[in-house]
């Protein structure tokens, strides 16, 4: 058996307009569809057996004509050269879709060779390599199996649900080598642009929001590779984000964007590569109080100037400058001052709770007049619990 080959892409977010300057290079129509475009003729040269999209082709749930239309050309490309195309459905694919209506990327369900998968699944390919496919789960479906649930029940039982999907497609999975692909919140990974870290489903459950740990997503598939979070990154044992395809938001600015190729040998070991491809260029430059812009080539680039304490005029400076190294300032981001806090003052642990409001008042700078009214209000409602609040000495009414 010959070594078997995938290239997989996600989070295209065809039909997205962030940062879109009219006339510019870089516009988010133009990169998302040169990556798209590019990722397709790197399969062909390849010899990929398969180009999977996973999760978030388009932005939202009905997509532009040209969006549409410029998946399609790509897929009628690989289809020509002989790989198969697997479209694994995302959760903005969802966003603004109507329930019950036909999916965005349902349009592909007919075309020899095409794979659309909507629901957990196996794909099984021609070359003898099988994909267990786990899309975002829909929580219609959830919610028509589990009845109302409040939205800190609902992640719980959206992550349960994930993690058995998965166990089922682990129970049935095919002989032969296979990989799983899917689109995914998995606990402990990085958030780009922070370091933030998604915390599993009973951290969030309060905002709703649900993560499958990692080991759910483990099983006799060689690795995992997930759409969903932008910043390509390693969550799992063989657990893998892909990453965004281009540079969507300043947040995911630093990384590298592309495809990743995924070579498997005859005895299942994997080998997972990232390719870069065409992309526009955002940047971050932070200028201090009193600073010029660096002196550095900026052409064709987007940028975001983060200028703590600027003033409108700095600003404006600061955009010229940029624009003069052949940049273009499409975001100004002031972060507001932050405010010292008051030294504190210890409060004795034997201090009444009057003693303890005094001494924080007078910590706050609180007017004698503001003071001496508090405590009274504080008096009162002292004594209407138990009738035993007294004043401190120190204080007069």
């Amino acid at each position: 058996m010959s070594d078997m080959r995938a290239l997989v892409v996600a989070d295209l977010h065809l039909d997205v307009s962030r940062w879109a300057v009219p006339g510019a290079d870089g516009s988010p129509w133009s990169a998302a569809r040169a990556a798209w475009l590019h990722a397709c003729q790197v399969a062909l040269e390849r010899q990929v057996d398969v180009v999977v999209l996973a999760g978030d082709t388009f932005h939202n749930g009905h997509p532009t004509p040209e969006a549409v239309q410029t998946i399609d050309d790509g897929i009628q490309m690989v289809r020509r050269g002989g790989p198969e195309v697997v479209l694994v459905g995302g959760n903005h694919e969802m966003a603004g879709w109507p329930r019950g209506y036909r999916h965005s990327l349902q349009i592909w369900d007919d075309q020899p060779g095409v794979h659309v998968a909507l629901l957990p699944t196996w794909v099984r390919l021609s070359s003898g390599l099988s994909l267990a496919v786990a899309p975002w789960p829909p929580r219609s479906l959830i919610l028509e199996q589990t009845g109302h649930l409040a939205p800190e029940e609902l992640a719980g039982a959206t992550a349960s649900w994930v993690a058995d999907q998965c166990a089922q497609l682990a129970d049935t999975a095919p002989a032969g080598p296979s990989l799983l692909v899917g689109h995914a919140q998995v606990a402990g990974a990085v958030l780009p642009g922070s370091e933030q870290v998604i915390a599993p489903s009973s951290l969030w459950a309060g905002r709703g929001q649900w993560a499958v740990e990692p080991g759910a997503l483990e099983g006799p598939w060689s690795a995992t590779l997930l759409g969903h979070i932008h910043r390509p990154q390693q969550p799992g044992r063989s657990v893998y984000y892909v990453g965004s395809t281009w540079t969507i938001d300043f947040t995911d600015a630093d990384d590298v964007h592309g495809a990743m190729l995924v070579e498997l040998d005859e005895w299942g070991s994997v080998q997972c590569s990232r390719l870069a491809g065409p992309d526009r260029n955002l940047m971050v430059i932070e200028v201090g109080a009193g600073q010029d812009v660096p002196e550095r080539d900026l052409s064709g680039a987007l940028v975001r100037l983060v200028m703590p304490g600027a003033t409108p005029v700095g600003q404006s400076i600061a955009s010229k400058a940029v624009e003069e190294m052949g940049g273009r300032v499409v975001s100004v981001v002031v972060p507001a001052a932050v405010r010292a806090r008051q030294p504190m003052r210890p409060i004795s642990p034997e201090a009444s709770p009057l003693e303890a409001l005094s001494t924080w008042a007078a910590a706050q700078n609180v007017d004698e007049v503001t003071q001496a009214a508090m405590l009274r209000e504080a008096q009162a409602l002292l004594a209407s619990l138990d009738g035993s609040a007294q004043a401190p000495a120190s204080t007069s009414f």
